[in-house]
């Protein structure tokens, strides 16, 4: 008994630990950041292509050398030694970039994440296998849009964010304030692969777990090193009508977001060195505008403390709430369901959020059409059905933070559901990824 007492408060010690050096490595990557901007007078793009060369991806347009922002940061993190082993007039993926590139460096690790010592192995579709490389569990952000959706040579009049393709992006070029503009974040390889060294050219980034992420679709190379927060024209859902936003550990789970494994949200570097912990409960709007650098959306720092604040305290309250929802949704559902539903319930959640975040009547409808949908196809039980409802109407009566309220509460009694299904599987910390 006294050992299952105590068993709780030593593994909350050690992820406080581990959430701590994963916060000093952004620390020291932030550093580094502004000691490449001193030099450069430019920060790093987050991986730089020559997009005219004969052998790019034609969908892409990607070509080599394809070294990505942590591998051009190395010679301001101490790895000088390392960076001059890499040869730059070929592409990251050159059997003469072989042995640097597949160094395991701690900086780029985040102690919570899952397999994080392993290398990566960069695919193509068809599965072959194009280059290894050390991994990271960190990844640059391009902003609200995703321009590797796009095949055009110059990411500049679409790429919203900081860090994307051959960027060249100035301290002064971030209207919105490097205080207030994320630079990087975590991306745990539970969900998918991401790298220190850069991108190959035709490369897909795919789930690495799809029993537990069975609706997660791959994507282009340039996620090996880029995430982005939408949203973005390239996702938008043809039922709802509109692109989701993706806070970190949001239950979209797309492999071109943030998604760490500390409980309740990620940690991200701001423009201006300092690293902060995100809710995935944080206001979805103010989230994009985090991640854009030139919208004129500026969040100042009082907002974010009172996110951070008004969130505690929000969950404080509505425990109860939330033990109740999951009790009620486990007695109407019966058995568990299989994952694939599962995810499909919180990726609906996820864009139920999005549109109450925004409080926009037309999204609102969007995600009833699709709550509909689903209910005729069988694929929502009917308790699901149910709370999908009633947080939609009471929307609709104008009582959009209360809705918005149960939403979370709602995600958090299907996120309980999932994780008591999966408590003796794979997804649990330090186990096997899949795949």
């Amino acid at each position: 008994v006294l050992v299952g007492l105590l068993l709780p408060a030593v593994q909350q010690a050690r992820e406080a630990a581990r959430r701590s050096q994963c916060t000093n490595n952004l620390k020291q990557m932030g550093i580094a950041f502004h000691n490449y901007h001193d030099v450069h007078r430019v920060f790093p793009p987050s991986y730089v292509a020559n997009t005219l060369d004969p052998a790019r991806d034609p969908d892409t347009f990607d070509g080599q050398p394809g070294f990505g922002w942590g591998m051009m940061l190395l010679p301001h993190l101490d790895q000088g030694p390392l960076f001059k082993q890499f040869n730059t007039q070929v592409g990251c993926w050159s059997p003469l970039n072989a042995a640097p590139a597949r160094s395991t460096l701690p900086i780029y690790l985040c102690p919570s994440a899952t397999q994080s010592d392993k290398p990566v192995t960069v695919k193509n579709a068809s599965g072959t296998v194009l280059a290894t490389f050390g991994r990271s569990t960190y990844a640059a952000n391009a902003g609200q849009e995703e321009p590797w959706g796009f095949t055009v040579t110059d990411y500049a009049g679409i790429a919203d964010g900081p860090l994307y393709r051959n960027s060249r992006t100035r301290a002064a070029d971030i209207s919105d304030g490097l205080s207030t503009t994320v630079f990087v974040g975590e991306h745990s390889s539970i969900l998918s692969d991401k790298t220190w060294v850069g991108i190959v050219p035709g490369a897909k980034v795919c789930s690495n777990n799809p029993t537990f992420f069975p609706t997660t679709a791959c994507d282009a190379g340039a996620t090996l090193v880029n995430v982005h927060s939408g949203p973005a024209v390239g996702e938008i859902d043809p039922v709802t009508g509109f692109a989701p936003i993706h806070p970190p550990n949001s239950p979209l789970c797309h492999v071109c977001q943030m998604y760490a494994e500390h409980s309740g949200g990620a940690n991200v570097l701001m423009g201006d060195g300092s690293v902060r912990f995100i809710s995935q409960f944080v206001h979805q709007p103010t989230w994009a505008a985090l991640s854009s650098r030139g919208r004129r959306d500026v969040v100042g720092q009082y907002l974010l403390r009172s996110l951070r604040d008004s969130m505690s305290h929000r969950f404080r309250k509505s425990r109860v709430r939330t033990a109740l929802a999951t009790v009620l949704l486990t007695l109407l559902a019966g058995c568990s369901k299989p994952p694939a539903v599962e995810h499909e319930n919180l990726s609906l959640i996820s864009m139920l959020r999005t549109a109450l975040s925004a409080q926009r009547k037309d999204w609102l409808d969007g995600v009833e059409r699709a709550v509909q949908q689903r209910w005729s196809a069988k694929t929502l039980d009917e308790a699901g059905h149910v709370q999908f409802q009633q947080i939609i109407d009471k929307a609709k009566s104008g009582d959009w933070k209360q809705a918005e309220q149960d939403c979370f509460a709602f995600e958090e009694a299907q996120l309980n559901r999932r994780r008591k299904s999966q408590s003796g599987g794979e997804f649990q910390r330090g186990a096997t990824p899949a795949g």
